[in-house]
């Protein structure tokens, strides 16, 4: 499901991504992109909420395809930084943080 949903030229490492948002517990990401890639944010964004899960969750019995939250289990929530930087390699980590972010995935390249 989460290679259908972007173009095959990407890479946008989905799967790394919600491995590393588990690993540190995330509950809150930013979601910074190059002007050029905005235009993909909205289906990366879903697809976070979509496939992320808390560490501990029953492993053997979780569905990839139609994943279940718990109910006291908190959906992930995802902020999409436009605006425009300086350069498309200038990570806005003060944004992130001023917004209450606990992690922050820079797509496009940096310097």
């Amino acid at each position: 499901a989460i290679r259908d949903s972007l173009p095959a030229n990407y890479t946008f490492e989905v799967e790394k991504t919600l491995w590393r948002l588990r690993e540190t517990r995330a509950t809150k990401v930013a979601l910074q992109f190059p002007e050029g890639l905005l235009l993909f944010a909205n289906a990366l964004a879903d697809l976070l909420r979509r496939f992320h899960r808390v560490p501990g969750e029953d492993e053997e019995h979780h569905d990839e395809s139609a994943p279940k939250k718990r109910e006291e289990e908190e959906e992930l929530r995802v902020v999409v930084l436009g605006d425009a930087t300086f350069g498309a390699c200038c990570v806005d980590d003060l944004a992130a943080k001023a917004l209450g972010c606990d992690f922050l995935v820079h797509y496009g390249h940096s310097c």
